[in-house]
C-alpha cells in the first residue's frame, strides 16, 4: 500500500494514498466542519465550509475532496479560513427560509447546528424566500411539491448541498432529481420539470436520509391518524414494524438498538389506538408462502431465480427499470399489507366490523410504504387495506405532540390477538438478509424432511450490499444471493447476464442496509448506529422460543382458520399480489 506524509495543523499523520485531507484530519481527531459530506456518498466540495490553508496554494481548498500529498502542510483554523467559512456559511443562511421553531430537523439540523457553533444569528447578504423567473425577473413563490404520496420537497429549505441528487443517482441509480436553473433561481427539482409524483421515483427516502435541511421529507400523515384517533365510531389499529421498536428511542435520548415494543405499545394505546399488532407476524406469513414457492420453482426447475417481493421500493423500482423481471418476482404482498389484508377481511369478520370502521396504520421506517398502500392492488372489496403510515420519525412527533418526551417509562404491555406471536424468523424481515433467512429455515425443513438444529445462518448477516450464498440440501446445491440498495441491482444483473449466474433465490432490499437505513428512520445517524439497530433485531431472534414460521402456533392457527395452507385459493386471494410495468420519463 503506498503511503503519503503529510502535517495537518503541525501534527505529522501517514496516510493511503487517496485519501483526503478531511479523512487524514479525521484520524488526528481534528474536526473540520462540512455541511455537504454524507457516510457512503461521495464529497462534491459544493458547501465550501471545510476549506483549508495549504502551503504553495494561493487558494483555500476544500478539505472533502483534496487528496493528501507527500510533504503537505495544512492549517485548518487560521483566520483567513475562519472568515471564509463564516462567509460560506452566511451566504447560505442567506438563501435559507429560517423556519427553525417549526422545522422537523430543529435540533438535528446541521446548519443550525453550524451556525451555532459560529455564533451566527443573522446574515448580512439577501435573503432568497423566492425563486427569480428568468424571463420577467419577478420573484415566484417556491411551492412544495405534495405530488409523492411518499415525498415531499420544500425547495425553499434547500441550501443546495447536492447530497440528494448524489444519493439518488450514485447511491440508488434513480436518478430523477438534479440541479436546475442558475444564480439566484438555482433549486434542485425532478427531471424535466415534472413532480415526484410523474417521474420514477422509488419513494425510497434515501433524499430524506440524506437532507440536512428538511427540504425532503416524508409526506406527513400524522393529523389523519389523530383525527381518526378522536372519532369514536373508528376503529383504529396499528401495525407496528419491529425495526421501528428497537429505533425509535434514538428520538428519546436512548441508545441505538434498544428494544422498546412494550412501552411503545402503552404509548400507542395511551393515544386511543384499539389493538396493536405486530407486522412480524405478516413477515411469518410471507415466509410461509415464499418457502412453499420456492419449494415448486426449485423442484420443476421453473421461474428461477425467484425474487423477494417484501420491499415496495424495491418492486416500484424494477416496474420502472427491469419489468423483464417481473414474472421472477414472488407473488405475494409486502409483510404489513399481508397483516393489512387480513385485518380488513378475518378480523373485521371476526369483531362484526365492516372494513371501513377500521383505520389500519402501518408504523415503519419505510417511506415506500406510502406510495405501496396507493396502489390498486392494496385493497381488498374496493376498501384500502392501509389507511395511514407513519415513519419512525412520525410517531416520534405523535409521541411528543401527545405523551411528552417520557413515553420510554410507560408500563410494558404486550401485543394483541391475533396477530401478537412472531417467531424469531419473522423479526429479522427488516433487515438486510433476514428475509432470506427466514425463509431458508422453512424451505430447508421442507425440502430435506430433515430438523434445522441450528436456525442462525450467520453468512447471510454479513454487511455489504452484495452477498452469494451457497448451500448444500441433502445432494444438492442452493445458491441464493442478498441485495440491498437498488444501487446495487445492476452488479446483480451483470453477474446474471455476464457471468451467466445462476441462483435459485434473491433477496433484494430498497433500502441500503435493509430497513435499518429506511427513509423515516430517526436522524442523525452513522454506521455505527445502523449496526446497533440490525443487531438488535438478531437479539430478538435469539430471544424467542419459537424461531421458525412453520413452527409458530399463531400462523398454524390463521392457516386452520381462514387460510388453509400455503398457496390455497383463500391465500392467494387474501396474501397474493401482481406487478404493473411502468413507464419512463428516460
Amino acid at each position: 500500500m503506498d503511503l503519503v506524509s503529510l502535517h495537518i495543523d503541525d501534527s505529522a499523520v501517514q496516510v493511503p494514498k487517496g485519501t483526503t485531507v478531511l479523512e487524514a484530519a479525521g484520524l488526528l481527531d481534528i474536526s473540520i466542519p462540512n455541511l455537504c459530506m454524507h457516510p457512503g456518498l461521495r464529497a462534491q466540495g459544493f458547501c465550501r465550509i471545510c476549506v483549508v490553508e495549504v502551503a504553495g496554494y494561493d487558494q483555500l481548498q476544500p478539505a472533502c475532496v483534496l487528496q493528501a500529498e507527500n510533504g503537505m502542510c495544512v492549517h485548518t483554523s487560521t483566520k483567513k479560513v475562519v472568515r471564509s467559512r463564516r462567509m460560506s456559511l452566511e451566504m447560505i443562511i442567506a438563501q435559507h427560509p429560517m423556519r427553525c421553531l417549526t422545522c422537523a430537523r430543529n435540533g438535528t439540523c446541521r446548519l443550525q447546528e453550524l451556525a451555532r457553533q459560529f455564533g451566527i444569528q443573522s446574515s448580512r447578504f439577501f435573503r432568497r424566500d423566492a425563486a427569480l423567473d428568468e424571463e420577467t425577473s419577478v420573484h415566484l413563490p417556491r411551492s412544495v411539491d405534495e405530488n409523492s404520496p411518499a415525498i415531499s420537497h420544500d425547495p425553499s429549505m434547500c441550501i443546495l448541498c447536492g447530497l440528494c441528487v448524489e444519493a439518488c443517482r450514485n447511491l440508488q441509480h434513480v436518478d430523477v432529481i438534479d440541479f436546475a436553473y442558475r444564480g439566484v433561481a438555482r433549486k434542485i427539482e425532478a427531471a424535466f420539470g415534472q413532480n415526484l409524483g410523474q417521474v420514477e421515483c422509488t419513494a425510497c427516502g434515501q433524499c430524506v436520509q440524506v437532507c440536512p435541511s428538511n427540504a425532503f421529507y416524508e409526506k406527513q400523515e400524522g393529523r389523519s391518524v389523530l383525527h381518526a384517533l378522536q372519532d369514536p365510531d373508528i376503529h383504529v389499529v396499528a401495525l407496528l414494524s419491529p425495526m421501528t421498536a428497537v429505533s425509535l428511542g434514538e428520538e428519546f435520548e436512548c441508545s441505538a438498538g434498544r428494544q422498546l415494543s412494550p412501552q411503545l405499545i402503552a404509548s400507542l394505546k395511551a393515544l386511543g389506538f384499539n389493538k396493536v399488532f405486530d407486522v412480524a407476524v405478516g413477515a411469518d406469513l410471507l415466509i410461509m408462502e415464499e418457502a412453499y414457492q420456492l419449494l415448486n420453482r426449485f423442484k420443476s426447475g421453473q421461474l428461477l431465480p425467484m425474487i423477494s417481493s417484501s420491499s415496495p421500493a424495491w418492486i416500484k423500482y424494477a416496474e420502472h427499470f427491469y419489468p423483464d423481471m417481473l414474472p421472477l418476482l414472488s407473488p405475494c404482498k409486502s409483510p404489513v399489507q399481508v397483516l393489512a389484508s387480513l385485518l380488513k377481511s378475518y378480523y373485521a369478520q371476526q369483531h362484526s366490523l365492516a372494513p371501513e370502521q377500521i383505520f389500519s396504520v402501518s408504523i415503519s421506517p419505510c417511506t415506500a410504504e406510502k406510495f405501496e398502500r396507493t396502489r390498486p392492488e392494496s385493497t381488498f372489496n374496493g376498501h384500502a387495506t392501509l389507511d395511514a403510515c407513519l415513519t419512525t420519525k412520525e410517531l416520534a412527533s405523535l409521541l411528543r405532540g401527545n405523551l411528552g418526551e417520557h413515553f420510554v417509562a410507560a408500563e410494558a404491555q404486550s401485543f394483541d390477538a391475533p396477530f401478537d406471536r412472531a417467531s424469531g424468523a419473522g423479526m429479522l424481515f427488516c433487515g438486510a438478509g433476514g428475509m432470506l433467512e427466514g425463509i431458508m429455515r422453512t424451505f430447508f425443513e421442507l425440502y430435506t424432511g430433515k430438523r434445522l438444529k441450528k436456525p442462525e445462518f450467520p453468512t447471510m448477516r454479513s454487511p455489504g450490499g452484495f452477498k452469494e450464498i451457497s448451500l448444500k440440501l441433502g445432494d444438492q446445491s442452493f445458491s441464493a444471493a442478498i441485495v440491498h440498495g437498488t444501487g446495487t441491482v445492476r452488479r446483480l444483473l451483470e453477474k446474471i447476464t455476464k457471468e451467466k449466474k445462476q441462483y435459485h433465490y434473491i433477496e433484494i432490499k430498497g433500502c441500503p442496509q435493509g430497513c435499518a437505513r429506511g427513509g423515516g428512520q430517526p436522524l442523525p445517524w452513522d454506521e455505527e448506529t445502523i449496526l446497533k439497530r440490525t443487531q438488535a433485531l438478531y437479539d430478538l431472534d435469539a430471544a424467542q422460543t419459537i424461531r421458525k414460521a412453520h413452527e409458530n402456533p399463531t400462523v398454524k392457527e390463521l392457516y386452520r382458520q381462514v387460510l388453509k395452507k400455503p398457496g390455497s385459493p383463500r391465500s392467494k386471494k387474501l396474501l397474493h399480489t401482481s406487478y404493473t410495468q411502468r413507464q419512463r420519463y428516460l
